[in-house]
């Protein structure tokens, strides 16, 4: 059995912790974690990528996706991969440690699932082709828009 120190570990305030789906739209976020350790029901690789909202009402929510490696899901592999802003045109050595930190929009609708009791449930998920590159245009950061070339200085 682990041994665990909860001595600095505060309990959530009653109602302060929100598991309720987020609502369908575009969210900025960020590659938290990586679980390079499943596998799919067919035997294939798959990876667990946990990633959290970035700024807006939601901030610091979470959303979870899955990366497969198999010959059916590489479209779909590439298509993740190129809008995290990794090289997708070649042939990569890719880590989950590669993704971490690497911001995307997601797009995201409810969808309803079975809980592992047999529940029915209500969650969300990412569209097929719900990733869409985050760069300059999206003014994130500290990027200037045009309406503010006038500054003085």
């Amino acid at each position: 059995m682990p041994i665990v120190d909860f001595t600095n570990v505060k309990l959530p305030e009653e109602g302060k912790m929100d598991f309720s789906p987020l609502p369908e739209g575009e969210y900025l976020c960020e590659v938290e974690e990586v679980d390079d350790t499943g596998k799919t029901k067919a035997g294939d690789e798959m990876w667990g990528i946990k990633f959290k909202v970035v700024g807006g009402e939601y901030d610091g929510r979470y959303i979870f996706d899955n990366m497969v490696f198999s010959d059916k899901a590489l479209p779909r592999l590439k298509l993740i991969c190129s809008r995290l802003g990794i090289e997708a045109d070649t042939e990569v050595n890719l880590t989950g440690k590669s993704l971490l930190g690497r911001k995307v929009y997601l797009d995201i609708v409810e969808k309803t699932y079975k809980s592992k009791d047999g529940t029915e449930k209500l969650g969300n998920s990412v569209l097929f082709d719900g990733y869409r590159e985050v760069d300059s245009k999206d003014n994130v950061g500290t990027t200037l828009k045009e309406e503010d070339d006038d500054l003085p200085f």
